[in-house]
């Protein structure tokens, strides 16, 4: 992760935008998971600064207005994104962002492209919040 919260990367490969929203998912959701039994996962931050906070600040807009996304375009599956990610509900009901949950309500929660579906870390993010007790 760059200070900026961006993934180098995923962004210089063939599907900037979903490899950025994968990687991200399983980052943020791998936090959560482990914040319930471990402390606070998500406010780790690494030798630059970077943190997950900024991870999803950096991604935000582009989930909410992907015409906005100034990389390159996914050569593949790029009309099928985005989706609620169950990242934007975990890390927005555990970082008290609604701004993040808002978002994953706007969003269709399934989608008929099935390397969309594939690639989502949780199918059913409303059952780990009541695990979770979020």
């Amino acid at each position: 992760m760059a200070p900026d919260g961006s993934f180098p990367k995923e962004l210089s490969r063939t599907k900037p935008y979903s490899y950025s929203l994968f990687i991200l998912d399983n980052l943020t959701t791998l936090a959560v998971l482990l914040s319930h039994e471990l402390g606070d996962v998500l406010d780790l931050k690494g030798k630059e600064g970077q943190t997950l906070e900024k991870a999803l600040d950096f991604i935000y807009p582009y989930i909410k207005d992907k015409s906005l996304w100034p990389f390159g375009i996914d050569v593949e599956h790029y009309d099928s994104l985005p989706i609620g990610f169950p990242f934007l509900l975990l890390a927005g009901s555990r970082l008290k962002k609604e701004h993040l949950t808002t978002l994953w309500r706007s969003l269709p929660h399934t989608s008929v492209d099935k390397e969309v579906m594939r690639n989502t870390a949780i199918k059913y993010p409303l059952l780990w919040m009541k695990f979770l007790e979020l």
